[in-house]
């Protein structure tokens, strides 16, 4: 996958992302009207699925955020990490 330089830094990110914000929402629930609601209808698994297969495709750079689910978001892509170490070589934080 193609990378391209983060900014000024030296740090090469692909330029395709994972954004959590809904990781492992399976459908959009129009009548939700805030993350609460949504965060009811979380299939964890589906959401650890899905950053196995960004990882598996390459993909090295996922945006989360304390807000995402009030920190679900952040707690599945550890659980994806560590059931995955092999997915996990290079991962680091960056805020």
């Amino acid at each position: 996958m193609k990378t391209k330089r983060l900014g000024r830094t030296d740090i090469q990110v692909t330029i395709v992302g994972l954004g959590t914000a809904f990781t492992g929402i399976p459908v959009m629930n129009p009548s939700a009207v805030g993350y609460e609601e949504l965060v009811e209808d979380m299939d964890e698994a589906l959401g650890v699925r899905t950053v196995h297969a960004a990882l598996e495709a390459g993909c090295n750079l996922i945006d989360t955020a304390a807000l995402y689910g009030g920190g679900r978001s952040e707690r599945l892509i550890g659980r994806a990490l560590r059931e995955r170490p092999d997915l996990a070589e290079g991962v680091s934080r960056y805020d």
